[in-house]
């Protein structure tokens, strides 16, 4: 019945064209209204969140860990809520390894530039490719947590100031409680052939979901 009401609305019928509309309408109205009423309970979450991590904060308690964070939630009130960090422990634990892979990362960068060819002259492509997957896991970070140009300048001046002894038993550890088998001492491939590496793999998938 309505295939068959839509089809004569098409076709010019006014009456059909009456209740399309108004059944559009009623549609749109309940999905605002939904969308509404789901703003404002996120709203209220949001409120009661920042104050709870406010009082801790004043009293100079550790900040409780809210799932999901109020800072993670989008309202936009065209579109509804939408997360842009973790909402549950599953990805709240993601969330850590990812950050600790690019702490780590920055350190193998370090470690790298201190190899034996690290000082020969090149392009950015020509570095260690540590830094590039730093630096590309940071842009997907939630904001919260994503490092600044100027936090990365800092962290990269203190581990190159870092004794090369020293470096090389943080980095070690750091891949260690990742779960990483990296050999002590062990250097990353340039940026030039993790981006080549990157590439067909992209091409893989290309090629895969075209198939």
């Amino acid at each position: 019945m309505i295939r068959k009401q839509f089809a004569t609305a098409l076709a010019g019928n006014a009456y059909s064209l009456k209740h399309v509309i108004q059944r559009h309408d009623w549609a749109e109205r309940e999905r605002r209204q939904y969308r509404m009423n789901e703003i404002e309970i996120w709203q209220e979450y949001i409120a009661e969140k920042r104050q709870l991590i406010a009082e801790a904060q004043t009293k100079g308690e550790p900040e409780p860990i809210v799932l999901p964070h109020p800072d993670d939630v989008v309202i936009d009130y065209e579109k509804g809520v939408r997360f842009i960090g973790p909402f549950d422990e599953a990805t709240l634990a993601s969330l850590n390894e990812s950050l600790k892979i690019r702490d780590t990362l920055i350190m193998q960068d370090a470690l790298d530039q201190r190899a034996s060819d690290a000082n020969t002259v090149g392009g950015v492509l020509d570095r260690s490719g540590a830094l590039l997957l730093a630096l590309m896991l940071n842009d997907h970070m939630p904001r919260r947590h994503r490092l600044s140009d100027v936090e990365l300048q800092m962290r990269a001046m203190r581990y190159g100031g870092t004794p090369k002894r020293e470096l090389l038993k943080l980095v070690y550890q750091g891949w260690r409680k990742l779960g990483k088998p990296v050999s002590r001492g062990k250097t990353f491939p340039s940026a030039g052939i993790i981006k080549q590496r990157l590439d067909r793999l992209i091409e893989c998938f290309k090629e895969v979901l075209a198939s």
